[in-house]
């Protein structure tokens, strides 16, 4: 009996605990509030430098540093020093340290920021929009930020206080050098479930892109035998991949089916890591996503009607925008883009009868990707020569 009045002691103890702080609980200060863009779901920020200069940064989750492009660097004046070859993945890059670096955004300044000059430049044509540098974990630490992909903002708040957790999935996150890290798990459905913790990455494209390392502890040779061979980009060059179904995926107290994944079979000795992988825009940007790391946690929001990140892929076709131009990167084999006769380099000239030119990167793989049975008309050039032909979408795997 004297237990049972302990209990029911500790209970109402824990309930009026937690009446105080709903009670006592606020929102945290709201600092500011400025619009983003999201080419392929990935957060641009607009900022202003001292000097008159304004650039686009993505707001990477998956880099430990902040990079600047070093053609911007030279434009603000910035000086660089120690500078380095540095293995990224695809290979090797000239990099060099910045000290120190500054700021505004919306109403409010950043200052005494470290960063890294790298050439970005050659990026800008996988995601069609010219940006001058990446903001990372150095700037995200500082801030509860919000971004509210759906309607194209990001609110920055104070993170001395909490953001209320109500109507949002809590994740609880773990840092390490920088890299954020979030539990998941996999089940195929031929195989056995495994759990791991995966690194979030706002400023990829790909739902899910799994390091080797986990790829071969997972079974997943096995466990999903019908893969594509794929092409992918690092900050240092080209990657060899493959791209595969994953039955389920369970993340943020959501599941995910026959979802599309990824994983880096070689990249330049970057392609094992210390965690499972990375979890892209594909995923985070379909709903509301609150990077909140000084309370150990990101907080996720309801999914929403129609997702800022890419579609599904059912063409396997790989676009990329040099110099203005529409151009065939990459066409999966055995995949719709190849019964449509498409190749690497042909240059795309219209989508349905409307000129290329007159759509993003981002519009032109919202028509060519998205439900399986839907045709779009695609006129291009090779070698002189334009063709015209129709891109019939269907599952990649279907017929593996």
């Amino acid at each position: 009996m004297q237990s049972k009045a302990i209990m029911q002691l500790v209970k109402i103890i824990i309930l009026f605990n937690l009446l105080i702080y709903s009670l006592s609980a606020k929102d945290p200060e709201l600092l500011t509030q400025v619009k983003i863009t999201t080419p392929l779901g990935l957060p641009l920020l607009h900022l202003n430098f001292a000097n008159g200069k304004t650039g686009q940064f993505i707001l990477d989750t998956g880099f430990d540093i902040n990079v600047i492009d070093a053609s911007f660097v030279r434009e603000l004046h910035l000086k660089v020093e120690n500078p380095q070859k540095v293995l990224q993945p695809g290979g090797y890059i000239e990099m060099g340290e910045i000290k120190e670096f500054s700021f505004q955004l919306g109403d409010i300044i950043v200052d005494k920021l470290g960063a890294q000059s790298a050439p970005l430049a050659q990026l800008a044509q996988f995601i069609g929009v010219k940006f001058h540098g990446i903001l990372g974990h150095q700037f995200i630490e500082r801030y509860i930020l919000r971004l509210n992909y759906e309607d194209g903002d990001i609110l920055v708040y104070s993170s001395n206080d909490e953001f209320p957790a109500e109507d949002y999935r809590v994740v609880p996150i773990r840092i390490v050098k920088g890299e954020v890290l979030m539990p998941f798990s996999i089940r195929q459905l031929r195989d056995k479930g495994y759990s791991a913790e995966i690194k979030l990455d706002t400023g990829s494209i790909d739902g899910i892109a799994f390091a080797l390392n986990f790829y071969e502890d997972a079974n997943l040779e096995k466990s999903a035998p019908n893969y594509l061979k794929t092409i992918g980009v690092g900050g240092g060059g080209t990657t060899i991949g493959r791209v595969f179904k994953i039955d389920l995926l369970n993340f943020a107290s959501t599941q995910y089916r026959s979802l599309i994944a990824g994983v880096t079979i070689e990249a330049a000795g970057t392609e094992r890591r210390e965690n499972a992988g990375t979890m892209g825009a594909a995923i985070l940007a379909r709903q509301d996503l609150i990077l909140d790391y000084a309370h150990e946690r990101i907080m996720l929001g309801s999914v929403y009607e129609k997702p800022v990140g890419l579609p599904d892929d059912n063409s396997g076709l790989f676009i990329i925008e040099p110099e203005g131009k529409k151009v065939v990167f990459q066409v999966y084999e055995n995949s719709p883009a190849i019964v449509a006769g498409l190749q690497s380099e042909d240059e795309i000239l219209s989508v349905n009868d409307k000129d290329a030119a007159a759509y993003s990167l981002d519009e032109i793989y919202r028509v060519i990707r998205g439900d399986t049975g839907k045709s779009v008309k695609l006129t291009y050039k090779r070698n002189g020569v334009i063709k015209t032909t129709q891109l019939v979408l269907q599952d990649l795997f279907t017929k593996q």
